[in-house]
């Protein structure tokens, strides 16, 4: 399979866990972010070793490979504060577009640090497809820009742009399976040190724990499955594309797939999602979506 189809399926997996993290947080009762960090990574050491068990020892890694991971690992953890921080004091359609910026990010970082460079028909597509995610996720209506808060998203975005870089070093070494088991395991190990060191958010664990009945562990393993998925979709992307910057410029696609997800969860569940309707935005996002089409065919080219 071509390395589009691993990075729009890496995008397809992320952006159903972003309807399970809101899941999570409505549950939880509270907007701690280390106690969100404790609940979503605590019990994610159970896939690295089944993976470990399945394919075989994951000692035998280069040791630069191993700091790159474990760095893209701590990276991907602190990025959740400043994105946590921004979504807890302005609106989600304020935010979540800002995270465009992390193809722009990877692909500066791929080009400093591994000379990744676009070719010019791909840089077009790039624009299309991520100027058009952009827009697609904007809510023209009560959409604007804090500073505050762009500079919060702009942290978090460096932040799991380098964490994708180091799928891509990763990738370019190692099996993607043994990616995998390191970031996971890096994730579980540093999600275990905030529970052991920090007291009040071991408190709010247990009592979301408690007030759901175990149900949002549950919920959060769930969460991890599809958010490895999606890790070893990218980092298979990343093994196979020409260079970072065309797998990164297909992140506008998450946007498309959260609107669709968005029309079927309305439809069927409009007690908790709103029920999207086919008005003039509609159209717009409509026409946008074949722009980024269009940007797609451009990368592949």
């Amino acid at each position: 399979m071509s390395w589009v189809f691993f990075a729009i399926l890496a995008r397809f997996l992320w952006a159903c866990t972003n309807f399970v993290d809101q899941y999570t947080v409505r549950i939880s009762g509270h907007n701690s972010p280390l106690a969100f960090v404790i609940i979503v990574y605590i019990l994610l050491f159970p896939i690295p070793v089944g993976l470990a068990l399945f394919y075989g020892s994951p000692l035998a890694v280069h040791p630069a490979s191993l700091i790159w991971i474990g760095a893209g690992a701590v990276l991907c953890m602190l990025s959740l504060f400043p994105y946590l921080m921004a979504i807890k004091s302005d609106a989600a359609h304020n935010v979540i577009p800002l995270f465009e910026m992390i193809p722009v990010f990877v692909t500066l970082l791929a080009y400093i640090l591994f000379g990744d460079k676009l070719g010019g028909r791909q840089l077009a597509g790039a624009a299309l497809v991520l100027t058009g995610g952009f827009f697609f996720s904007w809510d023209f209506k009560h959409g604007h820009i804090r500073l505050r808060t762009l500079l919060l998203m702009a942290a978090a975005s460096f932040g799991y742009a380098f964490y994708q870089l180091s799928l891509r070093y990763g990738a370019a070494s190692e099996p993607v399976w043994l990616v995998v088991f390191w970031l996971g395991t890096g994730l579980s190990v540093t999600a275990s040190i905030i529970f052991i060191v920090a007291g009040k958010a071991r408190r709010l664990f247990f009592d979301s724990v408690r007030r759901t009945k175990g149900k949002i562990l549950a919920v959060a393993f769930i969460q991890n499955l599809t958010d490895f998925a999606a890790t070893a979709s990218l980092t298979a992307a990343f093994a196979q594309a020409p260079g970072a910057g065309y797998v990164a410029a297909l992140s506008g696609t998450q946007s498309i797939f959260i609107f669709i997800i968005s029309l079927v969860l309305g439809r069927f569940y409009p007690r908790h999602y709103v029920r999207l309707e086919w008005d003039h935005d509609m159209k717009i996002k409509c026409c946008l979506l074949a722009v980024m089409v269009g940007g797609i065919v451009l990368l592949k080219s």
